[in-house]
């Protein structure tokens, strides 16, 4: 897939109000993600390599389909409450427990649980 196809097929996935740019990010294939929502001030910056984005296929395999649906929605969870991830970056795919990682820092339900043990003044 190329880097056209793979921002139109992410922008289609996150939907009109999202505006999804790419810029190269260094000598290792390194690849920047930038992505805005309409109406929000914040920017989310997720860092991947270009040779994952080439290795996609068209046709997507059910492995690549949920690695996108979890990257969207980690996306739209970002957007959602920013201040859940501060430095709005991330790198993905990456390893299994570097997505568990990001899932559970943009869970609301982690942040309502802590909220409720720890109630804010």
């Amino acid at each position: 897939m190329s880097r056209v196809q793979f921002n139109i097929y992410l922008r289609g996935v996150l939907g009109r109000n999202y505006s999804v740019a790419d810029e190269e990010g260094g000598l290792d294939g390194g690849l920047r993600l930038v992505l805005a929502r309409r109406g929000k001030e914040a920017v989310l910056v997720v860092n991947t390599a270009d040779a994952w984005i080439r290795g996609l296929h068209t046709q997507l395999s059910s492995e690549d389909r949920v690695l996108l649906k979890h990257l969207a929605i980690c996306i739209r969870r970002f957007f959602a409450h920013p201040d859940y991830l501060p430095e709005g970056e991330f790198i993905w795919p990456g390893t299994a427990e570097d997505r568990s990682r990001i899932r559970l820092a943009l869970d609301p339900r982690k942040w309502r649980r802590l909220s409720v043990r720890f109630p804010v003044e």
